[in-house]
């Protein structure tokens, strides 16, 4: 059976508001204070109001990560 560990998605929805982005890398350090680090347990996707989520990307890297 293969090992479990704890992960964390945060989607970053409103990257072209300044104040939000301010609050989204505040979460960031949060997290790497608490030892969990962008690319090991913590993962990030991210859209703007020009350049929304690709749900196909996603998908794919989610395979990529957790299945294979």
């Amino acid at each position: 059976m293969p090992e479990r560990k704890e992960v964390y998605l945060e989607h970053l929805g409103m990257m072209d508001d300044s104040k939000y982005v301010e609050s989204a890398m505040d979460r960031i350090k949060n997290y790497e204070e608490n030892g969990i680090y962008l690319g090991k347990e913590l993962y990030i996707t991210y859209e703007t109001s020009r350049r929304p989520l690709n749900t196909k990307v996603l998908d794919d890297f989610l395979k990529n990560v957790f299945i294979e």
